[in-house]
């Protein structure tokens, strides 16, 4: 890590690993591959866009400052985090048609229509490690909240639009991102902070001090509930899966460095509540460190000759990829590659992103097939596998467009035959 980086972004590097172990444990239980998933929410003029940017820029290029030249790191990571941060609806996808007729009823029901295609394709991808929606459907129902009061005896607003609001927040959808982030700020600072970034008056949202302020109240008030479903329905019980966060008084960097740590602690606490998990200490040449499962040693001894000792055991099948099993004591790690589903879907992305959905569906249980078998092979063999895979890849793009499911898992099958032998 360069030395050069400063203490706080220094302490966030060094939890970056944390959402690569996050992946591994929905792979190792047998999960489909998808990214974490954050929804930010909250006021105009909060931060939301400028918090984007800056947890992007951090997850995009936070493992290079991570590893820098330190090559111990290099077979434990992936090289780089692929973030995603689709376009935010209500500004920028939405009809312009809507906009000019300024109903807000339809005008946010689109918004939060667009928000859940996109949290449902999240959840679905399995090329990105990182999906953060600006304004998802949660925030949408927060918006036609308001419709509802502001408008309640207006004879257009239907008498569904209780329902279109809890629809919008139902569970089902809430639980489909990993953590939610509310970002509220008081309106007199909305509005200075309007008025700041303007060569002429501009009448937004944040110059309405009425709207302001009843929507820092839905918000809060939504938020309660928000919590309440989360901890009720989420896997996560060691950490609260939604955060609520003031602006008004903070610069962009420190609220960005909340949610980033935010990000990171939930899915660490993901990463052993999704496998049997045991607790583990890790002796280097220097300390003794305590993590919470087999895989996160193995992560962390990284040199030859580190070992893990298995403080209250845990479930030999697991720990039979990992380490050497036998009875608890100290193992010397055997598995310093990283064969995931994720993993090798990154390495034959090329193929994978030129099929048509139907042969990409095809494919993917002969992926899954082929990292079961070739979890058995030996560290020298898992190496063989990888290093054989990496030059699967030709340089003729007709080649990458005629591949079929058929012949690529032919070719992944061969590949696993091959390393067999070493």
């Amino acid at each position: 890590m360069d030395a050069g980086i400063p203490p706080d972004s220094a302490k966030l590097l060094a939890l970056l690993p944390a959402l690569a172990r996050w992946r591994d444990r929905r792979d190792a239980a047998g999960k489909d591959p998808r990214p974490f998933i954050v929804e930010i929410a909250g006021m105009p003029k909060a931060g939301k866009s400028s918090t984007i940017a800056q947890v992007r820029h951090f997850f995009s290029h936070g493992l290079k400052a991570l590893v820098g030249g330190d090559t111990s790191l290099r077979g434990t990571l992936p090289p780089e985090y692929r973030v995603y941060t689709p376009a935010e609806g209500v500004s920028q996808r939405t009809p312009a048609q809507l906009k000019d007729a300024d109903n807000l009823l339809e005008y946010n029901t689109w918004a939060g229509a667009y928000a859940l295609q996109e949290l449902l394709w999240a959840n679905h991808n399995d090329f990105y490690d990182l999906v953060i929606l600006d304004r998802g459907p949660w925030d949408a129902g927060c918006w036609l909240e308001y419709v509802q009061k502001k408008r309640k005896n207006d004879s257009e607003v239907p008498e569904c639009l209780k329902d279109i609001i809890a629809f919008f927040q139902l569970p089902e959808w809430t639980v489909k991102a990993d953590l939610h982030i509310v970002l509220v700020v008081d309106p007199a600072s909305a509005h200075e902070r309007e008025k700041q970034e303007r060569l002429i008056p501009h009448r937004g949202p944040a110059s309405n001090k009425d709207l302001m302020e009843e929507m820092e109240r839905i918000y809060r008030a939504r938020f309660e509930a928000l919590a309440t479903e989360k901890a009720k329905h989420c896997d996560c019980e060691t950490v609260e899966t939604c955060l609520l966060i003031q602006t008004t008084n903070r610069d962009r960097l420190s609220v960005a460095r909340e949610v980033i740590e935010r990000i990171l602690t939930v899915a660490a606490a993901g990463a052993v509540t999704v496998e049997t998990a045991a607790a583990v200490e890790v002796t280097t040449a220097s300390s003794t460190i305590t993590v919470g499962s087999v895989r996160e040693a193995e992560i962390a001894a990284r040199g030859t000759g580190t070992s893990a000792e298995i403080v209250d055991g845990a479930d030999t099948e697991t720990t039979a990829e990992l380490v050497s099993v036998g009875p608890v004591g100290t193992y010397a790690s055997t598995r310093r590659v990283s064969l995931t589903v994720a993993e090798v879907r990154r390495m034959i992305w090329p193929f994978l992103k030129n099929m048509k959905p139907s042969q990409r569906r095809n494919i993917g249980p002969i992926i899954k097939e082929i990292v079961a078998k070739a979890r058995v092979l030996s560290p020298e063999g898992q190496t063989a596998f990888l290093a054989n895979l990496s030059s699967l890849i030709p340089d003729e793009q007709e080649l990458l467009n005629s591949v079929s499911a058929d012949v690529l898992g032919t070719q992944l099958h061969a590949i696993l035959d091959k390393s067999r032998n070493k």
